[in-house]
Order: C-alpha cells, then structure tokens, then sequence
C-alpha cells in the first residue's frame, strides 16, 4: 500500500501542492475526499478521511484538513497517454468471467498478466532461482516474484520465506512480489479473510521490500497493489495509477456479491 509520501507524488502530479500531517513513512489503507474548495490566491482546500495502518497493524481512519498550492497551471497538461501507456496498448484479452473453474486456470491468469506487465516496463525475464516462480531484471535491477493461488494455504508461507531470505541476501536494491488473483473466492478464500491475511502480514512484508499484488480476475492487465510499491520508477507508476481503481473494482465486486445472496435468499 502507499505511503504518506506517495500519496503527496499522486496529489502533486493532479496539480495540488498540499503536505498531508502524517510521517513520511504511515502506510495508508483507503483515502476519500470529504470536501474540495478552490481558495483565493490560487489555493486549494481538502478535507480527507484518510485510513492508516496503525502500530497494531489494523486500519485507523483520521480526519485531515489541508490547504495548499494549485499548481496544475504551472504544470501544464501532460501528454494524453503518457502515463496510461501501459494500459491502452498491447493489451491482453479480458475473461468472460472473474470465476475460476481451476487451479491451473488461476495460476496461468497471473503468471500471464505478470509477465506481460513486467515485460511492458522494460524487464527482460531470466532463469528464476530455486524456489522462486518468476524473475525479471532491467538495467541490473532484479524483480524476484512468486504465485500464490491461496494465501491462506500453507505452500504461500514457503513462498514468502523464500522471498525474504532473498531480501536477507539482496537488501532493497531488488523488488520483491507475492501475486496472487484478486478475488480468491472461486478458489476457495473468502475476501474477508483474504484481506485479514494482508493486513496481518503487510507490516512484516512491507519492511522486507515484500510487495503483496492481485491481479483483477477478469482483466489481466490490471494489477493491484495490497501494499508496498516497487522501487523501479516504471512498476512505480504503473502502481500508482491502479492503486485507486482498486477501491471502484473492490465495491462494485462486494455489491454484485450481495445482489446475487438476496437473489438467493429470495428464491428460498
């Protein structure tokens, strides 16, 4: 998940010069703008509901009020597609469905739309090291990444312990990945005890450069990151772009959820 001072990259590049009251390094959960009021003299007022991760690794919302610079005059407009580039070319075809009928259908989706990813910001794919799913590098950067169908399952916590005597080995100057398929309820894990699995492990993982990431179920070239951004400026700012569509994909993934039990319901 990002950081306080991601979140503040994110505003600055919309053109609003605003430093949020929280340290550099909180990790935000969720973020909603409350209120957003243009001010004399160019500047710009926000009231944020902004949801941390707090010492006890459960999320903590905090009312935060801020005013700073508009700046998306200075800025000027950006070239269309610059940061979209990623996603509107060479696109991967979407499924029909955010159902897997298999464990081999899931594991393919996300090694699929993982590799197409990486290779679209530049990576060129090596051999792998033992007990490692994936591995990419670019410019002598090395993304080290493994596939987890379940992250409850005991064979996820094998792969994170490979992934972290990696880290023990490399330090931050590598990027480390734990991906996984958004929505794993077809395969037998509930999004409520998916997302408590993160929040128990992200602390942990995050100070390990270990970034958690599920890619959409229906649309391989959209991934999502649960944590830490990599370091590699071009995953970055994929990141960056994806981290809000999550919250749309996450609430409009609950509503049909629940219009399909009352359905159920009903026919009873």
């Amino acid at each position: 998940m990002p950081t306080t001072t991601d979140l503040e990259s994110v505003l600055g590049e919309k053109g609003i010069d605003v430093r949020i009251p929280l340290d550099a390094d909180t990790v935000i959960h969720q973020i909603d703008c409350l209120e957003k009021r243009h001010l004399p003299g160019g500047r710009i007022q926000l009231l944020l509901a902004i949801s941390i991760i707090n010492e006890k690794g459960v999320p903590e919302t905090k009312l935060v009020n801020v005013i700073g610079g508009s700046t998306a005059v200075k800025k000027g407009k950006r070239q269309p597609g610059d940061r979209d580039k990623l996603l509107d070319t060479d696109t991967l075809p979407m499924r029909e469905s955010s159902v897997f009928d298999s464990e081999a259908t899931a594991r393919s989706h996300i090694e699929m739309a993982l590799r197409h990813l990486l290779l679209s910001c530049g990576f060129l794919e090596t051999s792998a090291p033992e007990g490692v799913d994936r591995c990419f590098k670019k410019m002598g950067r090395v993304f080290f990444a493994n596939v987890a169908l379940r992250c409850t399952d005991g064979s996820t916590g094998d792969k994170i312990k490979v992934l972290l005597d990696l880290f023990d080995k490399h330090g931050s100057e590598y990027d480390y990945a734990l991906v996984m398929s958004a929505f794993q309820e077809s395969i037998g894990v509930s999004l409520r005890d998916q997302e408590l699995w993160i929040i128990r492990n992200e602390e942990l993982l995050s100070k390990k450069s270990i970034g958690i990431y599920g890619v959409d179920n229906q649309n391989p070239n959209r991934i999502y990151p649960f944590t830490i951004y990599p370091q590699e400026t071009a995953l970055k700012k994929y990141f960056m772009n994806t981290f809000p569509q999550w919250k749309v994909v996450r609430s409009r993934y609950v509503g049909f959820e629940r219009s399909n039990q009352n359905r159920g319901c009903r026919r009873d």
